[in-house]
């Protein structure tokens, strides 16, 4: 017969509860105890006796802690694994020093690259409808196939409201320069010549986008024509105000152009830097004649100019695609036949306004996509993930000389979880410091990219408490990527081997396999920033020396303010009459320029084709000045007939004329009305847009409009500094005789060619920091890996020594599977790159060949920095004492 026992679910429940300390004593006693009940009573109520003492026993004296085990002074222990860091700190200087340096420049990058992204991706999210609001673009289907476009005729939007009274709508033409008077104190008239902020809003406006009044009210700032709205620092800048005396500006005139007399009704608060809408004077719509010489009143639907936009404010709940096919009674119904039967118009949300790739231009400039923002996001991903993978690799390299610390520690009774929690908090002590040390790089970093981009860039890194969370974010996630692994390394080591420093291969060998992996990654993204920033180069490079077609050298541009022949005339003359100065010519722009005046062209050659003409107003001088090269006929005289126009080769080739003489008396319509010109020469191709372009189909005549610049040609041959610099002032007084109230402008025309690419240069010098950046983070990895190897060969180089290896032959031990390593990262790296470089050159008209030569320099480069590298680190032990590293044995 079996012996009786106690109920085992109650014996199972004591165990879990009670205090391991007291376990076993208390349940032998209750053993007992049960033995002596099962006599007395037997066996149902000794169990049920043993039940009841069991639960009567769960109270707080008996029960064990919540952990499981002893409490701990946790305090105490965090305390002392913060001194012991700190420690090791002081120990090891170089690791430290290598660790926080890596850390800190891609926190530093990170922190940069963040604050750029959140300024790139916060444009316009200021406006309370934001998510409701939409720009009215053409689609136009032409031979080519569709093109969107932004610019609309100037009623759409009153036609908008009219038959959408459910729907607000408001016109925008954003002029960006002007000239601005102002009256003084003394009741003298100050002018400013405005290179940006100038625009022509509807009233509606208000009831689109959010605007911050500081004086006035939106319902009667422009309730009429002959009011105008300031930005709080134009008026300061015009009347000498400040926050607290703003009102004063109310009433004030400010005068457009020298034409329209305007009076201040309101000051609004600056722009954000985050708008797509810069403007800092905002006059009434109806007054943009003096600027616009083409309003027409604003009643005129065949007038277009990408300046001039729509934006409309759907109500929720609309859906947008159902509203553009209502748009098309708009069409119908005010659009000239013509266009109308190509047209459609699509709604483009304000939220995509800033990141479109179909229509890259806005008020506010060029914009960036989202694929390229992603694109940067990544670079500083990357970078970041390459300074943790620093951090793995010097800290498991690290390893054999901790061996006998963490041997010891664990002999004395640490355990894994305790030895793991140690080796992160160093993690964070150094994760920290190199966050201190990355602020400083980030502010300095932030502010080489606000001068790259003309401070339109707000990286201040203290400005909003997102960059808080964004820092706490990267400490945590910085300390346990490049803290977990090689903590959980250091903690399983065996203690046996670790005290005895003999560690093996073996045990080792998964550091080395996934270092090496590391390195491998680490390099291919260096090699494809490096492979990027040589071919960013080289199409700058191309940007800057490629044949124009034309001379842009010691050339200066002024702007006219006024387009009568005997005042030009005049000037004219007056500059010739410089020693300096060898040619004047007047015209609507240069050779190239960033607007274009287009219409479509016909000719019977062209039947069917939707092909569209650049029209350049210019003088007989013209030619002279650019030296442009005339291949066919003459260019026209001072007296010819206006129609008289000479046209470039592009012309003639796609009327059909291989040699350009043929076209020379062609007769070619230019634009929907009665414009025709007469080809009387043609002149070889030449860029009349930036290289993002294909060439234009352009049409040269000396008509009698559009003309707004001079171009003055001085002498650069033996000139001297102050010779030109005489010249200048020249032209400045010569100009100022004539247009006494104006304000003098000059440019030199190379600069402004220049400026067309500025966006691409600023982008081309950000990138180089960071694969700078890249290329130091990538070496400290590099010598990690090394002083890895070097630790687990320490002694191997000992006897090498011993046996007489040089230190040729030690470098080569390091030198070859390095190299091998830096290799295996090209054929990553290569294609990538390739892939990705060649999607970049894409977007360019004009661009670089992708040949292999960019590709062989980058692998060239990669192959110095690690022979650098390596040769230092596998030099300084070739020389070291081999008695130093066999005494152990």
């Amino acid at each position: 017969m079996s012996k009786k026992r106690p109920p085992k679910f109650f014996t199972r429940f004591f165990r879990w509860y009670c205090n391991p300390v007291l376990q076993e004593a208390i349940l032998g006693d209750l053993n007992e105890q049960f033995e002596e009940d099962l006599e007395n009573y037997g066996a149902g109520k000794a169990r049920r006796k043993f039940a009841w003492t069991v639960i009567r026993f769960f109270r707080k004296d008996i029960i064990k802690p919540v952990s499981g085990k002893q409490k701990l002074n946790y305090y105490g222990m965090f305390k002392n694994y913060f001194i012991t860091s700190i420690r090791f700190i002081k120990r090891e200087k170089v690791f430290a020093l290598m660790n926080i340096s890596g850390l800190a420049l891609g926190i530093a990058c990170a922190l940069v690259i963040y604050k750029i992204l959140d300024h790139e991706f916060s444009f316009d999210k200021h406006h309370e409808n934001y998510d409701r609001i939409y720009r009215v673009n053409n689609e136009d289907i032409r031979s080519s196939g569709k093109v969107l476009w932004r610019g609309q005729a100037h009623p759409l939007g009153k036609a908008l409201r009219t038959e959408f009274p459910s729907i607000n709508a408001a016109m925008t033409f954003y002029d960006e320069d002007g000239l601005i008077a102002v009256e003084d104190e003394s009741g003298d008239l100050k002018r400013f010549q405005e290179d940006k902020g100038v625009a022509f809003v509807e009233p509606q406006f208000f009831e689109l986008f959010t605007v911050k009044f500081l004086v006035g009210d939106s319902e009667h700032a422009l309730d009429q024509p002959g009011k105008v709205i300031l930005t709080e620092s134009k008026a300061k800048k015009y009347f000498g105000l400040n926050t607290n005396t703003l009102s004063e500006a109310i009433g004030r005139m400010v005068i457009l152009e020298n034409e329209q007399t305007t009076y201040v009704s309101a000051v609004i608060e600056d722009m954000p830097k985050t708008s797509e809408f810069p403007f800092e004077l905002l006059f009434h719509y109806k007054d943009q004649e003096a600027a616009n010489p083409w309003f027409y009143d604003g009643e005129d639907w065949g007038e277009y100019n990408s300046a001039t936009n729509c934006f409309i404010l759907l109500d929720e709940g609309i859906n947008p695609q159902k509203f553009e096919k209502q748009l098309e009674t708009i069409v119908e119904k005010y659009l000239p036949p013509r266009m109308a039967e190509s047209r459609t118009y699509r709604l483009q949300p304000l939220s995509d306004l800033h990141y479109s790739d179909q229509i890259r231009k806005t008020y506010a400039g060029i914009t960036a996509t989202k694929e390229e923002l992603v694109v940067l996001g990544l670079v500083g991903l990357f970078l970041i993930i390459t300074a943790c993978i620093n951090f793995v690799n010097l800290s498991t390299a690290q390893a054999v000389k901790r061996s006998k610390e963490v041997g010891v520690r664990k002999t004395m009774g640490s355990s894994k979880t305790q030895l793991v929690v140690q080796f992160l908090c160093e993690t964070l002590v150094i994760t920290l410091l190199a966050t201190t040390v990355g602020l400083f790089i980030a502010a300095y970093l932030g502010n080489q990219v606000e001068v790259i981009f003309n401070d339109q860039m707000n990286i201040d890194l203290l400005s909003d408490y997102n960059i808080i969370f964004f820092l706490i974010t990267l400490i945590i996630g910085v300390t346990l990527f490049a803290g977990l692994y090689p903590s959980f390394i250091l903690a399983g080591m065996n203690p046996v081997m670790a005290i005895k420093n003999n560690l093996n291969i073996k045990q080792t060998s998964g550091f080395l396999s996934l270092r090496r992996a590391l390195v491998i990654f680490q390099f291919s993204i260096s090699q494809i920033l490096i492979i990027g920033i040589l071919i960013l180069n080289a199409q700058m490079s191309y940007f800057q020396t490629k044949d124009l077609g034309f001379n842009d050298d010691s050339i200066v541009v002024v702007k006219l303010p006024e387009n009568d022949s005997t005042n030009l005339s005049v000037l004219k003359n007056e500059l010739l009459a410089h020693s300096s100065i060898e040619q004047v010519s007047f015209s609507s722009s240069g050779p190239m320029a960033s607007w274009r005046s287009t219409n479509p062209i016909f000719h019977p050659n062209i039947e069917g084709q939707d092909l569209m003409g650049n029209l350049k107003t210019v003088d007989e001088n013209y030619f002279d000045l650019y030296e442009m090269e005339i291949i066919a006929g003459e260019s026209f005289k001072q007296n010819d007939p206006r129609s008289h126009a000479v046209v470039n080769r592009r012309v003639t080739e796609i009327l059909g004329f291989e040699d350009p003489e043929k076209a020379l008396g062609e007769r070619i319509k230019y634009g929907r009305g009665s414009l025709e010109f007469i080809v009387v020469g043609v002149v070889e191709d030449f860029h009349a847009a930036s290289l993002h372009q294909d060439l234009d189909n352009v049409f040269m005549a000396n008509v009698s409009w559009n003309i707004f610049q001079a171009g003055i040609k001085l002498k650069s041959d033996g000139s001297s500094f102050s010779e030109m610099k005489e010249a200048i002032i020249h032209i400045e007084e010569a100009w100022e005789d004539r247009f006494p109230e104006h304000v003098f402008d000059l440019q030199f025309y190379d600069e402004t060619v220049a400026s067309m690419y500025s966006l691409e240069e600023s982008v081309s010098q950000v990138f180089r920091i960071f694969v700078i950046i890249a290329i130091i983070i990538g070496a400290l990895g590099l010598y990690g890996l090394v002083s890895f190897m070097a630790n687990q060969k320490t002694k191997e180089i000992g006897i090498r020594k011993v046996m007489g290896a040089s230190e040729l032959a030690i470098w080569n031990i390091f030198s070859k599977e390095l190299i091998s390593l830096l290799m295996i990262a090209f054929l990553v790296s290569g294609p990538v790159a390739y892939f990705v470089m060649r999607a970049f050159l894409d977007t360019y008209a004009y661009r670089i060949t992708l040949g292999p030569g960019f590709f062989v320099l980058a692998i060239v480069t990669s192959l110095i920095i690690a022979v650098l590298t390596v040769g230092y680190k596998s030099m300084k032990v070739a020389k070291a004492n081999p008695i130093l590293s066999l005494r152990d044995e």
